[in-house]
């Protein structure tokens, strides 16, 4: 297996691993592994990407609802997680920026043509709402996906 260049990220983001590692259980979609890390640095700045597709319900919308007592332990795989440090801080700091009330307010912003395609046999109104419901039920467990993380070490 090939393995992740640290240094190429540098000492000044260790601090925020957590964070990127967090972020993969949160979405709980494909982990950031060693072969495809959704990660880029550019300017000394160490950006995600390739999340478009990053919740697995959106493989099948039918199922949605079973997600939403799932943990995450393909958390084990995230090619940053022997560098998270700082779990339970950067968790306080998830919960202490979202909420409920955000989480609605930022998914009323997106346009209805991005939706649009998601929806199947669904209303927007009810493709809203399994989003809404899938990220505050990840923002309920964030304390649970800190031990999964401590405990995939």
């Amino acid at each position: 297996m090939t393995e992740w260049n640290y240094h190429a990220i540098g000492d000044g983001f260790g601090e925020i691993m957590f964070e990127f590692t967090q972020i993969g259980c949160f979405w709980a979609g494909n982990p950031a592994g060693v072969r495809c890390p959704h990660l880029l640095q550019w300017n000394k700045e160490l950006w995600l990407i390739d999340h478009g597709a990053s919740f697995y319900f959106h493989h099948n919308w039918k199922t949605w609802e079973s997600h939403l007592e799932r943990t995450f332990p393909l958390i084990k795989d995230h090619v940053l997680l022997p560098k998270a440090i700082k779990l339970e801080e950067a968790a306080k700091e998830i919960k202490s920026n979202l909420n409920a009330e955000i989480v609605e307010q930022i998914i009323e912003t997106v346009p209805e043509a991005w939706l649009d395609s998601e929806m199947e046999d669904f209303p927007l109104s009810t493709v809203k709402e399994a989003y809404k419901a899938f990220i505050c039920s990840r923002l309920s467990k964030i304390d649970e996906l800190v031990k999964e993380v401590q405990n995939a070490r």
